[in-house]
């Protein structure tokens, strides 16, 4: 509570120091960066180039970076036909129990694009880089360290040795 004794110009200083205090405030909260960076219309031009191409055969090798909370790193191999993984070789000696937690490339476009919905407002980046020849994501790097509603921290994903397969179907 202020001293009703304070003199006008007393009173004057305090208001003006309490309102300057405000909006330094007001202005560091603001200078937080909350938007995601996310080159949003180059994603959704490779992602058509890729569906563009429809290449349902193929196989990739896939290195997994874990950054944060628990780092680590993972190496297999999916082998794809008709968009439907059917084998995962393992490069590193770990029994990958999980395949459908192994997306196809078409599969790790819309995981993509779910991630920069859900954490559109949060601050981190999604960073792609992408094959020249057949656009799929080559490198798939983000950190999200508020993890948006999907509780991820910092991942990189590295996309090679991509070989186009010849259908079964032919």
């Amino acid at each position: 509570m202020i001293n009703s004794k304070l003199k006008p110009i007393k009173l004057f200083n305090f208001v003006l120091k309490t309102v300057f205090y405000i909006l330094i405030c007001l202005l560091f909260l603001n200078c937080e960066e909350t938007i995601l960076e996310f080159d949003e219309k180059t994603f959704y031009r490779e992602w058509a180039a890729w569906e563009a191409l429809a290449i349902a055969d193929y196989s990739v090798k896939i290195k997994f970076d874990i950054h944060e909370p628990f780092p680590g790193s993972f190496y297999y191999r999916i082998i794809v036909r008709e968009n439907i993984i059917i084998e995962i070789e393992s490069l590193d000696g770990y029994d990958y129990k999980y395949p459908h937690l192994t997306p196809t490339i078409s599969a790790h476009f819309a995981r993509i694009e779910s991630l920069s919905k859900t954490c559109k407002n949060s601050r981190g980046y999604i960073r792609l880089t992408y094959n020249e020849e057949y656009h799929y994501p080559e490198i798939i790097d983000f950190d999200l360290p508020e993890g948006g509603r999907s509780g991820l921290g910092a991942e990189t994903m590295y996309l090679s040795e991509f070989t186009k397969l010849t259908s079964v179907l032919k």
